[in-house]
């Protein structure tokens, strides 16, 4: 149900032409704004005739909104978990390839270091019988 307070506050708001033309929605004119802040809080007039009449939404349409925006916020987590997890797959590819070209790049380490060693080893034995001489 709207509550007393938007019930009251729109009545009260309303300009003079505003008012005339509310009257008629609810019934006969000549009553005050009073009397149909008093209907209202006494439900002796719909509430779903109070609120169109005042551009008001009643408490079912504000659950059945508050259903539906989080409905759609529900869907946007859901696509936003999808996205995260894409990206998750996407990151563990990427890793996978980067430690395929980590282990490549170590088999072209250890086959240059033993060239290294090698050579070292050519250059030392090459002074020895350089020295020996």
């Amino acid at each position: 149900m709207a509550t007393i307070r938007e019930v009251e506050g729109a009545i009260l708001r309303m300009t003079e032409d505003e008012f005339k033309a509310f009257e008629p929605k609810m019934g006969p004119a000549g009553f005050g704004r009073e009397y149909y802040i008093t209907q209202f809080a006494a439900e002796a007039m719909p509430e779903r005739r109070f609120c169109r009449a005042l551009g008001l939404k009643t408490e079912d349409e504000k659950r059945t909104e508050a259903v539906l925006d989080t409905a759609k916020a529900t869907v946007d987590v859901a696509h936003a978990a999808k996205a995260s997890s894409e990206a998750a797959n996407q990151s563990v590819e990427i890793a996978r390839e980067s430690m395929a070209l980590a282990e490549k790049t170590l088999k072209e380490v250890k086959k240059y270091t033993a060239a290294a060693w090698i050579a070292a080893l050519v250059a030392l034995a090459s002074l020895i019988v350089s020295i020996s001489r």
